[in-house]
């Protein structure tokens, strides 16, 4: 079953950010598979799926005064209760961060990576988020990699998107050092071509469960075709009924697919 998330902001999985490693060489894809697409929040209108889009809930935050408070504390919650984590608050958690911005550094891009940019406060680190009417289990990479066995994750969007993605990388990894982790992006064609600075995307696979994790850019999540293909200057007409060419040709791949966009029709953004 594909599960399809819209993230309109980094509520979960971002903190910091991962290297950009190009990959030289391309290859080809594996057999379809089926796929059942299944929506939350998920509106039945006669025989089409439609998305529920609600507005964004308040996030309620506080200051990590004490170090000592600890994991869902005070809460009051049924275990038969649907969980929403939309809804929610920042709390602070003496074990964050999960991974630590200078160990990680196989995944972190020098331009987002805050421990590298001098910042003097780091207290924001220091956060987990608190479902407001259900338990969240603490993230534990052997158990994730172990869940997402034989599973493809991919992230679709803008920056917010990569960071997202290069976060989980750190948090699957644990922060730490992995030659053991595949570079797979020529099977989804996401190879640094000729003149380019950076590849479209990344993929990476943990063998021992051959789980992947990789992003795909596109800001405004709909098919961009030049006007002129032979001008890399030319205009693009924009076709808001269409998915990315990216997405059409590899969504039957995909377990877990998360979307997100900005504001970015404008082409000089």
């Amino acid at each position: 079953m594909l599960r399809i998330f819209f993230s309109s902001f980094c509520e979960r999985f971002c903190s910091e950010f991962s290297t950009e490693v190009p990959v030289e060489s391309v290859g080809t894809t594996k057999p379809e598979k089926g796929v059942e697409i299944s929506l939350a929040p998920f509106i039945e209108n006669g025989t089409k799926p439609q998305l529920g889009i609600k507005g964004a809930a308040a996030i309620d935050s506080i200051r990590p005064e004490s170090p000592d408070i600890l994991y869902n504390q005070d809460l009051n919650f049924s275990k038969n209760e649907a969980c929403d984590y939309a809804k929610g608050k920042w709390v602070a958690d003496r074990r964050r961060p999960l991974y630590s911005g200078f160990s990680c550094k196989q995944w972190l891009s020098s331009m987002w990576s805050c421990r590298m940019t001098q910042r003097p406060d780091f207290s924001f680190e220091g956060y987990r988020w608190q479902p407001k009417s259900c338990d969240m289990q603490e993230f534990d990479r052997s158990k994730f990699l172990t869940k997402m066995k034989d599973k493809t994750i991919a992230f679709i969007g803008d920056s917010l998107g990569r960071q997202q993605f290069q976060s989980l990388m750190c948090m699957a990894t644990g922060g730490e050092e992995s030659p053991e982790v595949e570079n797979v992006g020529w099977e989804y064609g996401l190879v640094k071509h000729r003149g380019a600075i950076r590849p479209d995307g990344w993929a990476y696979r943990f063998p021992k469960t051959n789980t992947t994790i990789l992003y795909y850019w596109s800001a405004s999540l709909c098919d961009l075709v030049p006007l002129n293909i032979t001008d890399k200057l030319s205009n693009v007409a924009m076709h808001l009924d269409r998915p990315p060419a990216f997405m059409r040709q590899f969504l039957h791949r995909f377990d877990v697919l998360v979307l997100n966009t900005g504001h970015h029709w404008n082409r000089g953004k």
